[in-house]
């Protein structure tokens, strides 16, 4: 796997891992989905999470960070998941 895969793989169990415990913010649910769209095994992804990034394995590696980028900015206006108790509504950069 290239360097940016293992950073994307790092980045999204770290994030998977601390999902278990405690609220996450929602850019680290909607990279959750992403990764497993990306690199997971097509056959076993259920067709909700593939309608979610629909065509993301024919993109290129910047259109695919745009679809992620997009995808969490239009999650974020969604009150129902903003509000549901396993999520973090706070910035996912907090002010020092």
């Amino acid at each position: 796997m290239p360097l940016e895969g293992e950073n994307e793989a790092r980045l999204c169990e770290g994030w998977f891992d601390l999902m278990q415990v405690i609220p996450a913010p929602m850019e680290a649910q909607v990279l959750t989905v992403w990764y497993l769209v990306k690199y997971g095994d097509p056959e076993e992804i259920d067709h909700l999470l593939n309608e979610f990034f629909p065509g993301l394995r024919s993109m290129p590696p910047v259109e695919q960070k745009d679809a992620l980028r997009n995808k969490i900015i239009e999650v974020r206006r969604m009150d129902e998941l903003m509000e549901d108790k396993r999520t973090d509504p706070r910035p996912l950069v907090l002010p020092a």
